[in-house]
């Protein structure tokens, strides 16, 4: 394999990684919110007395706070994918890079769609374990490197 498809696989490698990682932290989310909600609905199935009421209540804040969190992490998955196809060339091939370490990959778009973007990318890489930054006009992710092998979410 030559250099510039190495390059290539290594920055690809490090973005499948992370929408991976994005996917399964929003599955959890969602997950959490299901258990939540299942437990209001059982729980108000078989309510009696107002103290109940309340055991009820805390469920149901929690599948609340489950939805915002989801709610967050579909807005990051959204700009992930918008900054992908935004950083599509005219010849189909994306303009990112590998950026020293196996783990980094960089996105080379307009500022102003980096503006927009890198909030919610930043929310969605708090939960999924990546850096979002900007620096010299670029979108860089960081993953970082984990000892052993990489295990498949």
């Amino acid at each position: 394999m030559t250099e510039s498809h190495q390059s290539d696989r290594d920055w690809l490698t490090t973005l499948e990684s992370i929408v991976r990682s994005s996917n399964h932290e929003t599955r959890n989310s969602l997950n959490g919110l299901m258990v939540n909600l299942e437990v209001v609905r059982s729980r108000l199935a078989r309510q009696s007395d107002d103290s109940s009421k309340q055991d009820v209540l805390s469920f149901a804040e929690q599948a609340v706070e489950q939805a915002e969190s989801v709610a967050r992490l579909f807005e990051g998955v959204s700009a992930l994918i918008l900054l992908i196809t935004q950083s599509l060339g005219d010849e189909g091939k994306m303009r990112g890079s590998a950026e020293g370490a196996l783990r980094t990959v960089r996105f080379d778009i307009d500022s102003a769609t980096t503006e927009r973007l890198l909030p919610r990318l930043k929310v969605l890489g708090e939960k999924a374990g990546f850096t979002t930054e900007t620096r010299d006009g670029a979108v860089i992710f960081s993953l970082p490197v984990k000892s052993g092998t990489e295990s498949r979410i």
